[in-house]
């Protein structure tokens, strides 16, 4: 079997059928890994050459071996059952035993390399003395960045200024920068990446935090005021939005889901914020689908916001508005008119059309999986009727299930 850029979920699926073959039954812990790892491969595959702490089962140096690094993974413990697996790939993987961290360090003296992926000890004190094992690399990856389940690795990620990514992050805080303000979402979309089940209450960032986080984000190329929660639910955000400055006007976005009634203060402060993009998810202009897909969501508070949002966004320098919809079997009969009704109503710098990640795939219910995702027959029909609109589109990302991509549909510029 020849070894491919392991990304996608059908290609996860086919890792982890191969790995239950060799061990049986999969803890769900390393199934997440497996699925968490895809959204950082366009960071990690600039790399050549990586050391991973914690080999455990192998699945995940499989897939950084995949992506062209040369993998060299350390244990305390012998995991014999992680060859077979890596052989049936075709991946070359140098497996290291070490009775202790001692004897890891010489290891590494020995070794050049430039990235590093942490999955050990999931304590605050492991994670910490393997961070200073490999930090010399200046690039580390982060498993199991969880505040309820793994709070050491929590509390040591955010000492260090990681950014925080699905269940992971990267350090250093440079590059993408994501930021939540808030820690809930009025919403429960049945596709949302995280489980809200066990969430209560919500936590706002203050000001003098949100400050600290507009200095990272200056060193930065990008930074989103949204990474999981609702932003709109923090009782001063027309405050933290008057707070940014306008030297990142170019890479500073907000990303809402725009359900919640919004006062006109609100939605000017929007408007006249140094954003340069307010991205409003959006999978219909149908009531009851769009109330299907956004649970807890009113389409009239919702078309009031939007409405308003967009006249406030014609003014001169004022953000750019960007839509993303989530395509599925029971929006995929309206995506063309949605497109061009959002063209013609609301003047989008930018329309895009995802499928689901693979994130969203581990949270979705069997159920609703079974009724609404679509084949990859079905969403490349779908996109090849939209091709002769006056708009461009390109493919953004790969790590998407059954190898589908979130296609871009923007007005106007060039296509991709």
């Amino acid at each position: 079997m020849r070894l491919e850029p392991i990304v996608t979920q059908e290609q996860i699926e086919a890792v982890v059928d191969e790995a239950r073959d060799i061990f049986g039954n999969l803890n769900p812990y390393m199934y997440s890994a497996a699925t968490v790892l895809p959204q950082w491969y366009e960071t990690a595959k600039q790399f050549t050459e990586m050391v991973e702490i914690g080999t455990w089962r192998g699945l995940s140096a499989l897939i950084f071996a995949s992506w062209g690094l040369k993998v060299h993974t350390f244990d305390i413990l012998e995991q014999e059952h992680c060859r077979p697996l890596w052989e049936r790939f075709g991946a070359d993987i140098d497996q290291h035993v070490c009775h202790d961290r001692d004897e890891i360090r010489d290891c590494l003296d020995g070794l050049n390399f430039d990235f590093a992926f942490i999955d050990g000890v999931h304590n605050y004190e492991g994670v910490k003395a393997d961070f200073e094992m490999v930090k010399r690399c200046g690039h580390v990856l982060f498993h199991d960045y969880h505040k309820d389940r793994f709070p050491g690795i929590y509390q040591f990620v955010n000492e260090i200024g990681g950014v925080a990514g699905f269940e992971s992050a990267w350090w250093p805080a440079q590059g993408f920068l994501m930021c939540d303000v808030t820690s809930n979402c009025n919403l429960r979309c049945p596709f949302c990446v995280t489980d809200w089940r066990s969430v209560t209450g919500n936590v706002n960032m203050s000001q003098a935090e949100f400050l600290r986080m507009l200095d990272r984000a200056k060193a930065s190329s990008l930074f989103c005021m949204c990474a999981y929660c609702e932003p709109t639910l923090h009782p001063d955000l027309d405050t933290l939005l008057g707070l940014i400055p306008v030297e990142l006007k170019d890479r500073a976005f907000i990303s809402t889901n725009l359900a919640l009634p919004l006062s006109d203060e609100r939605i000017a402060a929007l408007a006249r914020s140094n954003l340069s993009t307010i991205v409003v998810s959006l999978e219909s202009l149908d009531l009851d689908t769009y109330e299907f897909f956004r649970r807890g969501a009113q389409f009239d508070v919702f078309i009031g916001n939007l409405e308003r949002l967009s006249a406030g966004l014609k003014r001169p320098q004022a953000p750019a508005l960007q839509f993303v919809t989530m395509l599925f079997r029971q929006n995929a009969g309206q995506i063309r008119q949605l497109v061009e009704e959002c063209g013609a109503r609301f003047a989008p710098a930018v329309h895009e059309i995802r499928t689901p990640w693979p994130e969203s795939l581990a949270r979705m219910s069997d159920e609703f999986k079974a009724a609404s995702l679509l084949t990859a027959e079905e969403v490349e029909a779908i996109m090849s009727g939209l091709t002769d609109l006056p708009i461009h589109w390109r493919v953004d990302h790969e790590g998407t299930p059954r190898g589908l991509a979130p296609v871009i549909y923007s007005a106007g510029g060039q296509g991709a």
